[in-house]
């Protein structure tokens, strides 16, 4: 909160207070244009997930928010829309619903596919590219409704591509990432 930051010194901040506070002053004037590059790197779990509170409360007409990053997982959760560069040229520019649930997709472009598509590829529930995005508690919903016990997911894990949101996670060896 900012009371507690209020009257520390900057170089006392971690990371993640450093990251947040730094966002606070872009919002302030309520841009109708925000450019996040990796915005999560750094973060923890509970960082990310404010992050995403965050950038859920600013949607809205007329106001867009770009993002690059390696972290699918959080595309999955906030992302519209997927652009996807390789060698200058755009791969991809498609719905997120349909990048993100797609593995092949992704890893034909050399990105890591998010954990929330990987659960459900392993259980065999296809991922519905109509839906509005692949969620970890849209994953956590299809896997009980199969009859499973609790499912707990991880909440960071994959990278992939960028568009709509953290960190330089890494995806299988020898992935390569290109996003912008």
């Amino acid at each position: 909160s900012f009371e507690e930051l209020c009257g520390r010194s900057p170089f006392s901040l971690s990371l993640g207070e450093a990251r947040r506070t730094a966002l606070a002053g872009v919002l302030v004037p309520q841009p109708d244009l925000l450019l996040l590059d990796e915005p999560s790197a750094g973060l923890d779990g509970r960082g990310t997930e404010a992050l995403l509170g965050v950038l859920a409360r600013r949607s809205g007409p007329g106001v867009s928010t770009v993002i690059v990053t390696h972290d699918a997982d959080l595309l999955a959760e906030i992302a519209t829309r997927i652009v996807v560069l390789e060698s200058g040229t755009i791969a991809v520019d498609a719905p997120a619903a349909g990048v993100l649930s797609s593995a092949t997709t992704l890893l034909s472009h050399g990105l890591a596919v998010p954990e929330t598509t990987a659960v459900l590829d392993e259980l065999g529930v296809p991922a519905e590219p109509s839906a509005p995005g692949v969620t970890r508690r849209a994953v956590r919903e299809r896997y009980e409704a199969l009859g499973r016990p609790s499912l707990s997911l991880s909440g960071r894990g994959g990278a992939g591509a960028a568009g709509g949101g953290p960190g330089e996670r890494g995806g299988p060896a020898g992935t390569r990432r290109r996003t912008r």
